[in-house]
C-alpha cells in the first residue's frame, strides 16, 4: 500500500540500493543509503523496490520526516535494517534495531525499529483549545510579637522589667522591658493599625500598680517614654500607629520607689496582662 503523497520543501529521497559491507553482512544488516535527490518515476515510492510492504511505507514516511526536519539541509540519510524477511516483519519487531544516520547538518540517531514505526503511525495534532485555571487566596491582616513564625491567641510572656536590686528604703529606681528581641517588637500586615493594651496586674490596689512579697507591697508605674512622662494607666492603650513590611519597636518604662517607708526583704513580683488588637 503506496502512503499518499504530500507536498514538501525538500524534494523527497531516492533509496538507492547499495553494496552491503562485509561487516554489516556477517552481523545480519542490510544497510542502504539515501541522497537528497528527486525520484525518477512520478507517483512511485522513491527508491523502494517494494512499494506494498507496509514496513517500507512507514519507514519511507518516517525518514522523509527526519530529512524535512533539516530545513532542507540534509545531505544524506544512510540507514541499516535486518536483512531477510524484514519487509513483512518490521511491524512488529522487539529485538531488531533499526539505525538511522542523518550526516550533517542533522545528528546521528540510533532508534528502535518498533519507535520508528510508532512515531510513523501517530496522527499529528491538528487542533488545540485553550483553559485557564483560577488560582486564589484569601490573606487577612495578622500580628506577630518578637519575631514569632505564626499568629498566636496566647502571646506568653513579651518579657520582663527587672528592677535592680535595692535595701529596704530607696527612692527613685527605673527599668524597662527587655523581650527575646531585646525591645519589644510587633509586626504586623502592611497597613494594618495595631494597639497595644497595658492591662491589669496581679496586687493592682485603689487603682495603682504594686509588686507584692507575701503581706508587703510597693507600688511602681509604667511609661510609654524614656523620660517617664507618658504614665500608662491600668487599661492604658498604645497606638501603634500604621503597619509597614518593618517590625514596630515598643519601649515600655518603669519607676519604682519605696515611698519613704522600710520594705520587708523579698522578691517583689507582679504580673502584668497585655492585649494586642489590629
Amino acid at each position: 500500500m503506496v502512503p499518499p503523497s504530500r507536498p514538501s520543501p525538500i524534494a523527497s529521497p531516492v533509496w538507492p540500493a547499495r553494496s552491503v559491507s562485509p561487516r554489516s553482512a556477517r552481523v545480519g544488516w542490510r544497510c542502504r543509503r539515501a541522497t537528497n535527490r528527486p525520484a525518477t518515476k512520478p507517483g512511485a515510492m522513491p527508491g523502494w523496490r517494494s512499494p506494498r510492504s507496509t514496513a517500507a511505507s512507514l519507514l519511507h514516511r518516517t525518514i522523509e520526516t527526519l530529512v524535512e526536519s533539516g530545513a532542507g539541509q540534509a545531505a544524506a540519510v544512510s540507514f541499516c535494517l535486518p536483512r531477510g524477511r524484514w519487509a513483512r516483519s518490521f511491524p512488529t519487531l522487539n529485538r531488531s534495531r533499526m539505525m538511522i544516520n542523518l550526516t550533517s547538518p542533522l545528528r546521528s540517531l540510533a532508534l528502535a525499529g518498533a519507535a520508528i514505526v510508532a512515531v510513523a503511525a501517530t496522527p499529528a495534532l491538528a487542533d488545540s483549545s485553550n483553559g485557564t485555571i483560577a488560582v486564589a487566596l484569601n490573606v487577612t491582616n495578622a500580628c506577630v510579637v518578637n519575631g514569632a513564625a505564626s499568629v498566636q491567641s496566647n502571646l506568653g510572656s513579651l518579657g520582663t522589667i527587672q528592677f535592680p536590686d535595692q535595701p529596704g528604703i530607696f527612692g527613685n529606681v527605673d527599668g524597662q522591658l527587655v523581650g527575646s528581641l531585646g525591645t519589644l517588637q510587633v509586626q504586623c500586615s502592611p497597613n494594618a493599625t495595631p494597639v497595644l493594651t497595658i492591662g491589669s496586674g496581679a496586687h493592682d490596689a485603689a487603682g495603682k500598680r504594686n509588686m507584692a512579697a507575701n503581706a508587703s507591697s510597693v507600688n511602681y508605674r509604667l511609661y510609654s517614654d524614656s523620660a517617664r512622662t507618658n504614665e500608662i494607666g491600668i487599661g492604658g492603650q498604645l497606638t501603634l500607629g500604621t503597619a509597614s513590611t518593618t517590625p514596630i519597636t515598643v519601649p515600655i518604662y518603669a519607676r519604682v520607689n519605696s515611698g519613704g517607708q522600710v520594705l520587708a526583704a523579698g522578691s517583689y513580683t507582679d504580673t502584668v496582662q497585655v492585649v494586642l488588637t489590629w
